[in-house]
């Protein structure tokens, strides 16, 4: 009994060290390939409904079509999240390739990060909603849009 006691501590200490995982900075640094883009427009197709004029109400419907265009064209892009803060992101929109570089950092536990590309005046803001080996979600929402950004390791 007394050799069971020592045994099931020492088995309790190692279940919460592997628990504990690694810090999320340490999760991020790694490349991740956009594999979905969600967008909620719940608040512009309310507002496309209370639209009288029918020539209005087609460009309206029309301009939603954008949404998926750009979905389709964030898909496949990779961001690098680099030791030492860095990042270099690579964007197909349109048929043009765009590489990016700039800094990171996680804030809040995680829970939020924060990027600066080189060049740009101020950082970008987004919630992490989700960050483990294989999965990364961002969340954005900026007025009346509502985004979901969703990476798989690569």
């Amino acid at each position: 009994m007394k050799k069971l006691i020592p045994l099931s501590l020492l088995a309790l200490v190692l279940v919460v060290l592997i628990g504990c995982g690694q810090k999320p900075e340490a999760k991020l640094q790694k490349k991740w390939t956009c594999s979905d883009v969600e967008f909620d427009l719940t608040e512009i197709k309310a507002s496309i409904d209370t639209i009288q004029d029918s020539l209005q109400r087609s460009f309206a419907e029309a301009s939603l079509k954008i949404f998926d265009n750009m979905r389709d064209a964030m898909k496949g892009s990779t961001y690098e999240f680099k030791e030492g803060g860095k990042f270099e992101s690579h964007i197909n929109f349109m048929g043009e390739e765009k590489t990016e570089t700039g800094s990171w950092s996680l804030i809040e536990e995680g829970k939020r990060l924060v990027t600066k590309t080189d060049g740009a005046e101020k950082d970008d803001t987004v919630n992490v909603d989700v960050l483990d080996d294989k999965n990364f979600q961002l969340s954005i929402k900026d007025g009346s849009t509502a985004l979901k950004i969703k990476y798989e390791a690569k």
